[in-house]
């Protein structure tokens, strides 16, 4: 839009003179017609902070691969692994722990597994926060 337009092309002024400042850009037009004038409806968790700091030690290379993985994944398989981590999650503490793991892949055909699964090296691949659990 026209407005869009002007509020990104005052963002980019090379000179900072120029330039409006953020508390400026906050009452541009276009943000206040975009705006829900409310903020986040529920603080982070604990949790969500921890994940989030654990992100943040990543190499380049892996925050690539997720955030990749964040925008390809539709809402549709978004809702499929949750199900799925759901009626692993035996405990409905929203952590699976590698016996919840290991009974779930026993779960299935054994011929539908590799033969050379190791689930102690998938649990530790997919434990991200190094807790022994998923979340």
């Amino acid at each position: 839009s026209r407005h869009a337009k002007d509020l990104v092309g005052k963002l980019l002024t090379s000179d900072s003179a120029q330039r409006i400042s953020a508390k400026e850009a906050l009452q541009h037009r276009w943000m206040k017609n975009h705006s829900t004038g409310t903020t986040a409806s529920k603080p982070l968790s604990p949790s969500q902070l921890r994940n989030m700091r654990v992100f943040c030690k990543h190499n380049k290379l892996k925050k690539a691969a997720l955030h990749h993985i964040a925008r390809v994944v539709t809402p549709k398989q978004v809702e499929v692994l949750k199900d799925v981590f759901s009626s692993l999650d035996k405990g409905r503490d929203g952590y699976l722990t590698y016996e919840e793991l290991k009974a779930g892949l026993d779960a299935l055909p054994k011929d539908s597994l590799p033969a050379n699964l190791d689930i102690s090296k998938l649990m530790a691949g997919v434990n991200v926060s190094w807790s022994g659990k998923i979340n």
